[in-house]
């Protein structure tokens, strides 16, 4: 499930990495909610999960600076976000920290839209 704004931003990326980086978060988001909606875990959630929060936080460390200058201004459940949306979506150590978990629901909009602002940045700067 690919958010339509940045699936055209996207594709607008030439850079691979940031592609794969944004896949991954899609990735990570569908999880999150399928989670959360289910109210359980599957068997290969925690394993999915594991594998994306390896590979998100490899990527964090490449783009945490960019992406830190636009997470700060969004907001999380009506106000003014406090923590990183990405870090906060990436501490749980289990898949099962998602079910019920409507705080790590209002992180994702949050996220996406850092993501979102920052894509068309970089597209906007060609």
């Amino acid at each position: 499930m690919t958010n339509p704004v940045t699936a055209q931003l996207t594709r607008r990326i030439k850079d691979r990495r940031i592609r794969r980086f944004v896949e991954r978060w899609d990735a990570l988001e569908a999880l999150v909610i399928r989670i959360y909606k289910s109210e359980e875990t599957a068997p290969d959630d925690q394993k999915a999960y594991r594998r994306l929060r390896r590979e998100l936080r490899r990527g964090l460390r490449r783009y945490d600076e960019a992406l830190g200058g636009y997470w700060p201004g969004m907001t999380v459940g009506g106000k003014p976000t406090r923590e990183d949306p990405f870090a906060a979506l990436l501490a749980p150590r289990r898949a099962r920290a998602f079910v019920g978990n409507w705080r790590a629901m209002q992180q994702l909009p949050a996220a996406r839209q850092a993501i979102n602002e920052w894509l068309l940045d970089r597209v906007e700067s060609r």
